[in-house]
């Protein structure tokens, strides 16, 4: 959805593509709990663990992202290097740019999808601290999350929101970037990954629940369901919960090029911007003969590319330097 939404703005006219972040980070939520179930090292060592790994899988693809980006952008390298610097220094620590004081973005840089790795990082980080409390690391979570978004901005403004757009007027900008109401999202997916392996469904009742939930988020992004944030929530929950649901019960056996699809959506998902924002521009620099601009060929080329790109990437970065990291840094392989 986000690929998409990004790719052709009059081709994919029906297709949300900012739906597509939330419906991940719910996955993620669900994810780093439901891996993490089974811990057995110490509360230190898990948190430990926890963050190199995290790192990791994080850090060399998306600075190979940040430095393409700027490459592919050498005409502003000075304007980046030198005017920026300070902006270019917050991208790589994953801090919003502050460019505008918009949520949930809070300023946005050359490399778009940038926003959403800062709120990840910053659950995986609450994530991490949470390990410290051992057995008791949900509640640990659960709580910061809820005192982030619910009691800080009602102690310092006296308001909460549960809209992502929302603008605190806090006299400290980070703030608001820590208590932005789309951190629910991951509290949403923490849920699922505690409830759903309890729930004992038939495979007909999956099935009907996997339908309803789907009609129900195509008919939410269609605008034909009333929008709010609360039904936004709801609208990927049950999205998330049926495919998980689904998936458990091995209702489908998706096809290996659709995993693999899967495995290698970090790099596409990191890396698609880069094509779509200056692709566009070379080909009516470099091949403006063949009238390609705002053209389904024009699409059709660059998801080729970033698909081909991407699927490079995963293997050299994602498997075998990710791997080699690991290797080299842990003894005992527990890899989440």
């Amino acid at each position: 959805m986000i690929f998409t939404d990004h790719a052709h703005d009059a081709v994919f006219k029906y297709i949300e593509g900012t739906i597509g972040v939330q419906v991940f980070f719910i996955i993620s939520g669900f994810v780093m709990s439901f891996t993490t179930r089974h811990l057995t090292a110490s509360p230190l060592e898990n948190f430990k663990d926890f963050a190199i790994k995290r790192a990791i899988r994080i850090f060399p693809l998306f600075y190979f992202a940040v430095l393409l980006t700027i490459l592919v952008n050498h005409a502003t390298l000075s304007l980046i290097f030198n005017d920026h610097l300070s902006t270019l220094i917050r991208v790589l620590l994953f801090q919003p740019t502050f460019i505008n004081n918009q949520g949930p973005y809070f300023g946005l840089w050359l490399l778009p999808t940038v926003w959403t790795l800062n709120y990840e990082m910053l659950f995986y980080a609450l994530f991490a601290i949470s390990l410290i409390a051992g057995r008791f690391r949900y509640y640990a979570l659960y709580s910061l999350l809820l005192v982030f978004v619910v009691v800080v901005p009602l102690i310092l403004t006296h308001q909460f929101s549960f809209s992502p757009d929302v603008n605190y007027p806090f006299t400290i900008q980070y703030l608001s970037f820590i208590t932005n109401p789309i951190i629910l999202l991951f509290l949403s997916g923490l849920l699922l990954a505690y409830l759903l392996p309890k729930v004992k469904l038939s495979k007909t009742i999956t099935l009907v629940f996997f339908v309803l939930s789907t009609i129900i988020f195509i008919l939410y992004i269609r605008r034909i369901l009333p929008v709010s944030p609360i039904n936004n929530i709801l609208a990927c929950t049950l999205l998330v919960a049926a495919v998980i649901l689904v998936d458990m019960q091995n209702l489908f056996a998706p096809p290996k090029w659709l995993i693999y699809l899967g495995n290698m959506s970090f790099s596409v998902y990191i890396l698609h911007m880069v094509f779509f924002t200056y692709l566009p521009m070379m080909f009516e620099q470099k091949l403006s003969f063949l009238n390609l601009k705002d053209s389904w060929l024009q699409v059709a080329i660059i998801f080729i590319i970033v698909f081909v790109f991407s699927a490079i990437t995963y293997e050299l970065i994602e498997m075998r330097f990710t791997n080699y990291l690991k290797d080299k840094l842990f003894t005992r392989k527990t890899r989440l």
